[in-house]
């Protein structure tokens, strides 16, 4: 690499700088999947033959899968999420089906004891949602990209929804262009002072 004077300073420190710094924020801005130690679960509960009436590999928004209370207990988003993947054939460290948000019965727009669903819109844009009702669970995708859920006639009321997204936030882009903004006004200041 060449060195140029320019008005008495050596250039080739603050190039040396300036890609050591690019470098340091490219590879910051690289992601990297955490091992979620306390809510990871194990696939192997969740296999596709526990699923009723359904070969889930072929899984269809239209298709009722439905799953009884005794395979699926205490649930939260965590084991829904987990259920989810396996019912898409997916492994639950893909990060394939993120969660984006569940709706209680009596929140949000849902009524306490509704047992079917019409064009719901929950707000935001989903791609599978998971319904609880009774003991049973239910899942169901957007295939037709409206977000808006419409379900079956259930024999009890709905307990909660649960909204799943399998599109995360670019968090590698938002880091490096976070990062190239605090280099530029770090340059200004640094110009601005001499």
């Amino acid at each position: 690499m060449a060195v140029i004077n320019f008005k008495g300073k050596t250039f080739m420190k603050k190039i040396m700088i300036f890609a050591s710094s690019i470098l340091i924020l490219l590879v910051a801005a690289t992601q990297v999947l955490a091992d979620r130690m306390v809510t990871d679960i194990d696939t192997f509960n969740y296999e596709y033959k526990q699923i009723i009436d359904v070969n889930s590999r072929y899984w269809k928004g239209s298709d009722t899968n439905t799953l009884y209370n005794d395979q699926l207990k205490n649930a939260n988003p965590v084991t829904e999420e987990a259920w989810l993947e396996a019912l898409l054939g997916f492994t639950y460290d893909e990060k394939t089906v993120m969660y984006i948000d569940k709706i209680e019965a009596g929140k949000d727009g849902l009524e306490s004891g509704l047992k079917q669903l019409t064009a719901y819109d929950p707000g935001f844009h989903w791609d599978f949602a998971v319904v609880k009702y009774g003991n049973y669970w239910i899942a169901y995708e957007d295939t037709d990209k409206d977000h808006l859920l419409t379900t079956d006639r259930f024999r009890n009321g709905i307990s909660h929804i649960t909204f799943f997204d399998p599109s995360p936030v670019p968090e590698p882009a938002t880091m490096l262009l976070l990062g190239l903004g605090l280099m530029g006004v770090a340059g200004i200041r640094r110009k601005f002072k001499q």
